[in-house]
């Protein structure tokens, strides 16, 4: 229950920083351009906080924060005062009305760029694209990988990351082209492997894991130790600090996810547990509390992880304050034509409608950055940003890119569009809107709920 109200947490503060971020474009291009803005609100709904600004302009929090909006001052909307027409945002020229709603996107755009900037000015550290065990019946094994192969190019490109490697071939599948890897051998030596519709095909469908691949990190076994015992839980009396875990009923306990799985799933049952403690091997028993259907022991535990042996397996990348400027401009430029790559495939069908993410999938994914750390969450909001932005500047009426059309008529035309006509258009775009919308909320329950 916690770790779902953290990732709800974080998902709503997601949500509102690119909310915020997006409506701000609009608002502060508005007010710069001199149309009268009345309301800036996070969210839809009923107001949960809102204060008057010296401004003039009333700022809302609303109750539904998958959105916001600015209001301003409309003919089309509301009667509007004499003295505030000239400030009217229908009244104002083409480019005027272009620029304000061009705004949105853009400010999301702007937004990557200064993620990006961030996380490489700061520097972030990432997995060395180094595979883990295969088995023989994975896709990636009859493709050629082998166990512990690390890729060091995809298609001519270097890969120096799991990040970059990963991203490479995400593309090579977008494209419906095979990714060449070139890989070197953990006994020595490189090869050139080439992955095809067998192992792309998995990315492009988007209805499983990727690690149904066989494309897993390396991540090597090491026993756990406990870090500490909660006093008054299951643990207290049987262990101690610094006891190395080393078999749970004759089963040897390689890693900490083994041996929560055997906590977890015996509660309320005795278990005799082999340690080292000090220089001496001995057996205890354990009895797991009943929480929630599940153990619970009452201990942290840590993995026993030898000293400079996880620095051998990662990345650290930091640049300059300028040097990460071209870098966030270049990123920011790859990450959008990859989502327009993506939306156009899925339009023409040569991708899996799948591989959209909804609600749910965006709720999970922000709680799992955040406790990655803040550079991970930072990559997570930027790459939102640049989906909210790409999204809204597709030509589909109520969305900016729906405006811009209009707009676009109108110019050629040389007067808007009927009111009547802009009416049915817009009923049109909702409902292509909501359709979205409910096949997103499809797909994530079906990824996540087992629906077919």
């Amino acid at each position: 229950m916690f770790e779902l109200i953290q990732m709800l947490f974080w998902a709503i503060i997601a949500f509102v920083i690119l909310v915020a971020v997006h409506e701000f474009g609009h608002f502060w291009v508005a007010r710069k351009l001199g149309v009268k803005v009345v309301r800036f609100s996070i969210g839809f709904g009923r107001k949960v906080w809102s204060r008057q600004g010296r401004d003039g302009v009333e700022y809302v929090f609303a109750a539904i924060p998958l959105g916001g909006y600015v209001k301003m001052v409309d003919e089309r909307e509301e009667k509007v005062a004499e003295e505030d027409l000239p400030y009217a945002f229908n009244r104002q020229s083409l480019p005027v009305r272009s620029a304000i709603v061009f705004a949105g996107p853009l400010f999301n755009f702007l937004f990557a760029i200064l993620a990006y900037w961030a996380i490489f000015s700061w520097g972030e550290y990432d997995r060395v694209p180094k595979l883990g065990d295969l088995a023989e019946e994975t896709p990636v094994y009859q493709a050629g990988l082998r166990s512990h192969d690390t890729i060091l190019e995809v298609n001519g490109e270097e890969t120096p990351t799991w990040q970059r490697m990963f991203m490479a071939v995400l593309e090579s599948a977008i494209d419906n082209e095979p990714a060449r890897l070139t890989v070197a051998a953990e006994e020595g030596g490189t090869r050139e492997v080439l992955l095809g519709d067998a192992v792309l095909e998995i990315f492009r469908d988007g209805s499983g894991s990727v690690s149904e691949t066989g494309l897993v990190p390396y991540w090597p076994d090491f026993p756990p130790r406990i870090r500490e015992v909660v006093e008054g839980g299951a643990s207290a009396g049987v262990f101690e600090p610094d006891d190395l875990v080393l078999a749970v009923d004759g089963t040897e306990i390689s890693n900490t996810q083994q041996f929560i799985a055997f906590i977890a799933g015996n509660p309320g049952q005795p278990m005799q547990v082999d340690i080292l403690r000090g220089d001496r091997e001995m057996r205890v028993e354990l009895v797991p509390e009943e929480r929630d259907g599940a153990g619970l022991a009452g201990i942290m535990i840590g993995a026993d992880v030898p000293e400079g042996y996880v620095d051998e397996l990662r990345v650290f990348n930091r640049f300059g304050l300028l040097e990460s400027i071209p870098l966030a401009l270049s990123k920011t430029w790859d990450m959008t034509g990859l989502t327009l790559k993506g939306i156009w495939k899925m339009v023409t069908g040569q991708l899996s409608f799948r591989n959209i993410g909804g609600p749910v999938t965006i709720v999970k994914v922000s709680g799992d950055s955040a406790k990655s750390g803040f550079v991970v969450f930072l990559g997570l909001l930027a790459m939102l940003s640049i989906t909210l932005g790409v999204v809204n500047l597709l030509p589909i009426p109520v969305l900016d890119g729906g405006h811009l059309m209009f707009f676009l008529i109108e110019a050629i035309r040389g007067s808007a569009l009927s009111d009547e006509v802009m009416l049915q258009v817009q009923k049109i775009g909702m409902m292509i809107i909501l359709g979205i919308m409910f096949l997103a909320l499809y797909v994530d329950f079906s990824r996540f709920f087992g629906i077919p």
